[in-house]
């Protein structure tokens, strides 16, 4: 297969308060995002490279440009495979892993082939995911497929096996959700019915809603039930957080420490039992002094009352 060539710019106003301080963190965090496409084998066959270029509309040169692809008044990015524009994002330009995701579904051919449960693993987000099992794929499917391209994935399992196991038939489009599992059946295809159900579907049935998205999910028809809860953490709330990060790295230090050879391990037991003697020497230095101090001004106070 051949592969792809993406561009992106980042289209972008200097009058728009803090966008331009933005510009260089967002084609960094993109460039980290490519590499993370670019290593991972099933992506590489689909996606070669991505130049990540900025264009200011308030500039002479770039205010053509931004005028042709009407991105005056928003910044956004526009993502383009050669000369063609592909797909434009400006939700929110500094929310950089939904950039990333965004990237990710973008480059990710649609119905992609997919023989086992760990190659579908690592397309699992949030949002819900759509299957088939067939080998041939009707039209109008493909077109629904690329209205929402943006946001789900849609692929499909060559394993007969596999969609034995997951109940999927050839004649469904099958929507992986961690809640519910919905299909439509591909015999009785209306183009309008089958958009109308893949509209539905695209969003879980349980989520979290901030701003951004609450009209996005309006959009799709459903009726929506609002639970609203104060988000806001108190003071001991954060220190758990932390505690338990704490843990975590704690955990990971040692069992990648125990994973080593045994000179290695003793030589880890050492350098903590080190930083602890240190730890512990700082502290009675600290301590010495903080006595000595003391007991100095204590003998002037007495020496003056004398």
């Amino acid at each position: 297969m051949k592969k792809n060539k993406f561009i992106l710019f980042f289209f972008f106003l200097f009058t728009i308060k803090t966008v331009h301080i933005e510009t260089r963190k967002v084609c960094n965090v993109l460039q980290f995002g490519t590499h993370a496409i670019t290593s991972n084998k099933e992506n590489r066959k689909y996606f070669n490279y991505e130049l990540c270029s900025t264009v200011n509309c308030d500039n002479q040169k770039g205010y053509t440009v931004c005028e042709i692809y009407g991105a005056m008044r928003v910044p956004q990015l526009k993502l383009f495979k050669g000369s063609e524009l592909i797909s434009t994002y400006s939700n929110d330009i500094t929310n950089y892993n939904n950039i990333k995701s965004w990237i990710y579904y973008i480059t990710t051919p649609l119905f992609v082939g997919v023989q086992d449960e760990n190659e579908l693993k690592s397309y699992e987000t949030e949002n819900n995911i759509f299957l088939t099992c067939s080998e041939n794929l009707p039209a109008d499917l493909f077109d629904v497929a690329k209205l929402y391209k943006e946001e789900c994935y849609f692929i499909n399992i060559t394993n007969p096996d596999m969609c034995t196991r997951m109940n999927i038939k050839t004649n469904e489009l099958h929507v992986m959700s961690a809640y519910n599992h919905s299909t439509y059946d591909l015999d009785t295809l209306d183009r309008e019915l089958l958009k109308l159900f893949v509209n539905k579907n695209r969003f879980p049935l349980v989520m979290k809603i901030d701003h951004r998205n609450f009209f996005n999910i309006r959009s799709s028809g459903n009726n929506l039930m609002l639970l609203l809860l104060d988000m806001k953490k108190n003071p001991n709330a954060y220190i758990l957080d932390i505690l338990i990060k704490f843990k975590k790295h704690i955990k990971y230090i040692l069992k990648k420490a125990f994973k080593t050879d045994f000179l290695s391990f003793i030589g880890f037991i050492c350098s903590v039992i080190m930083m602890l003697l240190t730890a512990i020497l700082v502290i009675h230095t600290i301590y010495k002094y903080y006595m000595s101090y003391t007991h100095n001004t204590y003998i002037e106070k007495e020496e003056k009352s004398e």
